[in-house]
């Protein structure tokens, strides 16, 4: 499937005014779409209900605009399962997964994530001003931004937590991270030759989990959020 949606609102797939559910399973989806205000997998002014299971490749520039989720106002929820994903934005105010100003629930439970935005105030994936909480299980994500007010994974009244995955990503502008046990992370690199993949076991008193990273091709070390204190061999 392919779109391409220029125009003063420009919306690829989904909901220009209203809310939008989107599944995608097995398509293979290239979504191009530019204008004022643009948004590739979502809506403009709503609230969404995404679930991708497949390859999605989106571009979107625009002074407002957001790659997959809603431009504003919005709220629901973002489920990554599995595919290759490529994101690139450019905008003043722009997201790549998430929300301007809404508060939507994001989970990444698998996949590879690359992404790339420009502009004056942009997030990754999370919610720029909302709420909302990011939720990172697993995956390989490769998020490079350059804005003058950047935030690579959460917002400003956002949560942000991180289980597992293989996260690149500017350390600095990846807001306040925790664990479900609400345990702040802090990243580790860790050298990957000769391996496949990362584990290690965490405990707390309030219970248990393994963080798992996938190796990943383009990365030569795993980027890991895990408790400060984590003894890893």
């Amino acid at each position: 499937i392919e779109v391409i949606s220029t125009g003063d609102n420009a919306l690829g797939i989904g909901a220009l005014d209203g809310d939008a559910s989107i599944e995608i399973n097995s398509a293979t989806v290239n979504v191009t779409a530019s204008g004022t205000r643009a948004v590739g997998l979502g809506t403009l002014d709503g609230s969404t209900k995404i679930s991708i299971e497949s390859d999605v490749k989106v571009r979107v520039s625009g002074n407002e605009a957001v790659g997959i989720g809603s431009l504003k106002n919005g709220s629901g929820t973002i489920n990554v399962i599995k595919g290759v994903h490529e994101i690139i934005f450019n905008a003043m105010h722009g997201v790549g997964i998430g929300s301007i100003s809404g508060n939507i629930d994001i989970t990444v439970n698998g996949g590879v994530v690359s992404m790339h935005g420009e502009g004056t105030n942009i997030t990754g994936i999370g919610n720029i001003k909302g709420g909302g909480d990011t939720y990172i299980t697993n995956g390989i994500l490769d998020i490079d931004l350059l804005g003058a007010n950047a935030i690579a994974l959460g917002g400003e009244e956002a949560t942000l937590r991180i289980a597992g995955g293989n996260i690149k990503a500017d350390r600095r502008i990846v807001m306040n991270p925790t664990n479900e046990f609400g345990q702040p992370l802090v990243q580790r690199i860790i050298n990957s030759d000769g391996t496949t993949e990362f584990r290690t076991d965490i405990s707390c008193s309030k219970g248990a989990y393994t963080y798992i990273a996938r190796k990943y091709s383009k990365f030569s070390n795993y980027y890991i959020y895990i408790p400060e204190k984590t003894d890893i061999g």
